[in-house]
């Protein structure tokens, strides 16, 4: 269970790093991302059912997950 912030920015550093490049923040890297020679073409997170509410849901939608499990 990681704090939302962290999560955000590990995430951030894994788009920064098929970008080759450092963004200012996690909506240039995915706009980067688009045209990089390295694509993410699918992003999974896996959530425990109790711990993954609408919150949780709600941020996992900014990260443009492909695939949500629970």
């Amino acid at each position: 269970d990681y704090p939302i912030k962290y999560q955000a920015q590990f995430i951030k550093k894994c788009y920064d790093a098929l970008n080759n490049k450092k963004s200012r923040n996690l909506e240039q890297a995915k706009k980067l991302n688009e045209k990089a020679k390295h694509r993410c073409v699918a992003l999974c997170i896996e959530t425990r059912p109790d711990v993954c509410g609408e919150r949780e849901r709600d941020n996992i939608d900014r990260y443009h997950v492909y695939k949500k499990t629970d």
